[in-house]
């Protein structure tokens, strides 16, 4: 019995660490596009700009390895991957970006965005939700 508990242990342990680990990448992700949204309105709408997106960045730090540990494991594999997902994220966008208005070339690069992160695009959305308060 004494092993199972430390396997267990082992067990919750890699996943509080995935989690501490993916909750500082989207921390980081989502400072870095908040930043870049705040760049192109007016500087007299900035500040209070600033001010909810540290708030929205505050919440996620505050609830994110509460609500990822409670995740089903199929979920615990794709955060296992966050930096290999992220990474998908910044060529997917980069893809959209050179395809201008031309839509079949926004439908194959998002095709190809959701096919490279398989399973995983859909398993982080219930987490998403559950940080943001949402269903």
């Amino acid at each position: 019995m004494g092993l199972v508990v430390v396997l267990l242990a082992v067990g919750c342990n890699a996943v509080e660490k995935n989690c501490e680990h993916a909750r500082d990448v989207m921390a980081a992700e989502s400072e870095r596009a908040a930043k870049e949204a705040i760049a192109t309105v007016e500087p007299g709408q900035r500040a209070e700009l600033e001010r909810l997106a540290a708030g929205e960045v505050e919440h996620l730090r505050k609830v994110f390895v509460e609500k990822c540990v409670a995740q089903p494991e199929a979920t615990q594999a794709c955060i296992a991957k966050i930096d290999e997902l992220l990474a998908l994220e910044h060529t997917r966008k980069q893809a959209i970006e050179r395809c201008g208005t031309d839509e079949a070339c926004y439908d194959a690069a998002k095709a190809a965005a959701e096919k490279s992160a398989g399973e995983c695009g859909a398993a982080m959305g219930p987490l998403m939700n559950a940080v943001n308060g949402g269903p």
